[in-house]
């Protein structure tokens, strides 16, 4: 697994620190980090609610957003703690999810990955 942290100069906030993914073929969840602003996951071509799994835990600071983006296609299923659908699938090249953490959980704000109807 290779996981890339980069801080670099952000639209308005200062610093924006982001974190790359490559693909994997491990069936364990994967964490995203709570202290970036924006994760970029690593798909891959096999599909399947076992494979490609993150997941972004809650616990993070009132307010904060964060962004997860797939930048190719490929396959990447993200569970959502604490939102009442839970697992997000990306599929689609720039598939992506913003979130926000308001009163102890995370709340989808937009989303284009679709929403994991199995598991």
């Amino acid at each position: 697994m290779s996981v890339n942290i980069i801080a670099g100069p952000g639209a308005s906030r200062g610093v924006r620190v982001e974190e790359t993914f490559g693909q994997s073929t491990a069936t364990a969840f994967r964490s995203l980090s709570l202290t970036t602003e924006l994760s970029v996951l690593g798909g891959g071509s096999a599909t399947g609610f076992e494979i490609q799994r993150y997941s972004l835990a809650s616990g993070a600071l009132e307010g904060q957003d964060k962004a997860i983006i797939l930048p190719i296609n490929g396959e990447a299923n993200v569970y959502i703690a604490g939102t009442a659908t839970g697992l997000h699938v990306f599929s689609a090249a720039d598939d992506y999810v913003l979130a926000r953490y308001e009163r102890g959980k995370w709340r989808v704000i937009v989303s284009s990955a679709t929403i994991a109807t199995g598991t």
